[in-house]
């Protein structure tokens, strides 16, 4: 008799990797519970959003605005829903409006210190395999898991970070924050495929996510206007420049 696989929170961005990579652990035995990450960004409107159900229907769709298009809008929390529902999982909303105001604080600020902020970067370290692990400790979860294309390798007990199989999509890089003992409570489902057979698993389990752009954009920057955004949250530190060559 096969015994069940321990419980694993899945970083839910409504995106199709992420997506796929809680149908892959699912498959895998593992008991699943999905998680989207409110971080409050513009366009969000989830102040009037209901607790969900473990399959994600109880909620009342016209409390769900949408806003702009993006990794963490209110079009993916949407998104989301949808595939936790397909898989019949359960689907939380997590609250880290608060906690995102930090990562945009280093956002300006860097930018203020003439500096250029990767702040995917810290949103991973702070929240993703950071918070969120607190929030998987909660619920006895022992794995928090993402659609990151990066592997973990634990060959002989000893734990590496390890590119994506898929180059062109490797996003190895923006978990190099997340420190060696962290890594044991990580699982990357996806760091194995490439993105085209990711699509076509998705296509396949019937997700309605398979065919869904990659974001691009920083989530809270919907206009791409880096410099308004630091006005508007620094407007003391802004002035004008010298010109030193025409």
């Amino acid at each position: 008799m096969s015994t069940q696989k321990p419980k694993v929170l899945v970083a839910m961005s409504g995106g199709v990797d992420s997506s796929v990579a809680a149908a892959l652990l699912l498959r895998e035995g593992y008991e699943v519970v999905g998680c989207f990450m409110r971080l409050g960004s513009p366009g969000e409107v989830f102040d009037e959003l209901e607790p969900f159900d473990s399959a994600g229907v109880s909620c009342d769709p016209a409390k769900i605005k949408i806003g702009h298009q993006g990794c963490c809008s209110i079009n993916d929390a949407a998104d989301a829903r949808l595939v936790a529902a397909k898989l019949d999982i359960p689907f939380y909303v997590c609250n880290f409006k608060k906690d995102f105001g930090r990562i945009i604080d280093y956002f300006v600020g860097e930018y203020n210190d003439g500096r250029t902020p990767n702040p995917c970067v810290r949103c991973n370290d702070w929240l993703k395999f950071g918070k969120l692990h607190d929030y998987a400790r909660q619920i006895d979860a022992d794995f928090v898991a993402s659609g990151h294309y990066a592997r973990i390798d634990r060959t002989n007990g000893e734990l590496r970070l390890l590119r994506g199989l898929d180059h062109n999509k490797d996003q190895s890089y923006v978990l190099f924050g997340a420190p060696r003992s962290r890594l044991s409570e990580m699982l990357l489902p996806v760091g194995g495929y490439h993105k085209t057979q990711v699509r076509e698993m998705a296509r396949e389990m019937g997700l309605p996510v398979f065919d869904k752009p990659d974001s691009q954009e920083i989530c809270f920057v919907p206009d791409n206007d880096y410099a308004g955004l630091v006005r508007r949250r620094a407007p003391d530190r802004v002035s004008p420049g010298r010109i030193v060559d025409t």
